[in-house]
């Protein structure tokens, strides 16, 4: 059992090691020294690919991580990523909450934007929704939120929570949610996501119930790549 555990452990950090690689450092690389976006070049099979690579990622090593470091029961890491049934009707009215005020800052981020910059357009996000039918905008849209907030909302605020300061844990980890939109290129679509995770952040600590922050994620996610797909390009 020891042993099965060690190899659970080692297999975890390569998974995190990994996951650091794709979505921090190549990202940060490309970014530096200006190589092209893959995302450009990239196809709907490969965008639902690498949609269902990362979920695999964003579950498994928190999953991974509790069990083998935490030693938590399936059922307690469940409790501890807080995958409830309890509180729904809050949870919900939350989570409408939690969008409305995402739409707020997305809207008042992108007349700055527009007035310091003249331009508001996401290039590489408006050329993935682009490609995207309807049905792969919906499930992308579901799915990588789904798997964003079981890893930095569920998992990571309480990681993070230094000393049990949850306020670390959510500045921290939205921090590292920021980051993780490097890709996109520019420094203003990291500061966006940065402040919608603090917003998820806190609305997860109020509710308890991950449902409440997947919700307003999913709606946000999918608006953005329905519009950007039929009308215009936004900041995603």
């Amino acid at each position: 059992m020891d042993v099965l555990k060690l190899m659970l452990k080692i297999f975890t950090i390569l998974l995190l090691s990994l996951f650091i690689l794709s979505v921090y450092v190549n990202p940060l690389i490309n970014y530096l020294y200006h190589h092209e976006n893959i995302y450009t070049e990239i196809t709907e099979r490969g965008m639902i690919l690498n949609t269902l690579l990362m979920l695999i990622f964003l579950i498994l090593i928190p999953v991974l991580w509790l069990y083998s470091f935490n030693n938590l029961t399936p059922r307690e890491i469940v409790h501890h990523l807080k995958l409830r049934k309890q509180n729904l009707g809050i949870s919900i009215s939350l989570a409408l909450l939690a969008f409305s005020l995402m739409m707020v800052v997305l809207l008042i981020a992108g007349m700055l934007i527009k007035y310091y910059t003249g331009r508001v357009e996401n290039d590489v996000a408006r050329s993935i929704a682009a490609k995207l039918s309807i049905p792969a905008i919906i499930f992308i849209g579901i799915v990588q939120s789904s798997g964003e907030e079981i890893f930095f909302r569920g998992f990571l605020i309480e990681k993070l929570s230094l000393k049990n300061n949850k306020h670390a844990g959510v500045l921290l980890s939205s921090l590292l949610f920021g980051l993780a939109h490097l890709s996109y290129g520019t420094p203003y679509q990291i500061i966006l996501p940065f402040i919608i995770g603090c917003i998820l952040g806190y609305t997860l600590l109020k509710s308890q119930n991950l449902i409440s922050v997947i919700i307003p994620h999913a709606m946000y996610n999918t608006l953005a790549l329905l519009l950007m797909h039929y009308y215009f390009s936004i900041i995603l």
